[in-house]
């Protein structure tokens, strides 16, 4: 009750415009060090197996072997997904709630708006604009973007894998919350502050929910 007080105390369109305009210049950041950058797709995939292998049971020592081969096995039904090809293990993975959400849920932007009245008003059609300038631009972010998150998600579809091949009396919750907490940590997870500490200090939430999972 005192947080929900605290809430109604504050200003929540000021709060909004400031979270919104340091989310706006820290995902052009993230973009770039994170997304399309193929340096930063090799030091993950390390990590994130790292990660796993100290978390995961059974993977220690002679393991290793056993969950490389399903990290291997892994990266076909992982891009498939990205790529928005159907994958049964995907299915399975998204119904127990296994993934985290790479959906982009914002809106567009009053940058966005204002460059379509522009394009309106010099009598350039949006549509046109859009099939022949933005729409190929687009595709080929897309597909490369598409590439790194599919090694990001890899490791969480070996991990299913393994788990259900090495322990197949485990229930479905408990697979679902070890895969949630290897390899990239649950990004989705933070407190109230968290979209304004976010952006002030990149990847803080991750480093945070990392530590968190492992502790």
């Amino acid at each position: 009750p005192k947080d929900i007080a605290e809430i109604f105390e504050e200003n929540p369109i000021a709060s909004a415009l400031v979270t919104r305009g340091l989310r706006s210049l820290g995902n052009v950041f993230r973009t770039i060090f994170t997304e399309i950058n193929p340096g930063y797709w090799i030091f993950n995939v390390k990590r994130d197996f790292s990660r796993t292998q100290a978390n995961l049971p059974g993977v220690v020592g002679t393991g290793t072997v056993r969950f490389a081969k399903q990290w291997v096995a892994a990266i076909k039904p992982a891009l498939k997904s990205t790529f928005g090809i159907h994958d049964d293990v995907i299915e399975e993975m998204q119904k127990g709630n296994m993934l985290i959400s790479i959906a982009d849920i914002r809106g567009m932007r009053t940058e966005d708006a204002q460059i379509e009245k522009l394009l309106k008003q010099f009598h350039l059609r949006p549509l046109s604009w859009k099939e022949h300038v933005l729409n190929p631009i687009g595709s080929a972010f897309t597909y490369w973007s598409n590439i790194g998150r599919a090694l990001e998600r890899t490791t969480k579809v070996a991990t299913y894998r393994y788990l259900r091949a090495k322990f197949p009396d485990m229930s479905r919750e408990e697979i679902a919350h070890v895969v949630r907490n290897t390899g990239s940590p649950d990004f989705l997870r933070g407190g109230r502050w968290t979209p304004l500490t976010n952006n002030l200090l990149l990847f803080s939430n991750a480093m945070v929910q990392g530590y968190r999972g492992d502790f």
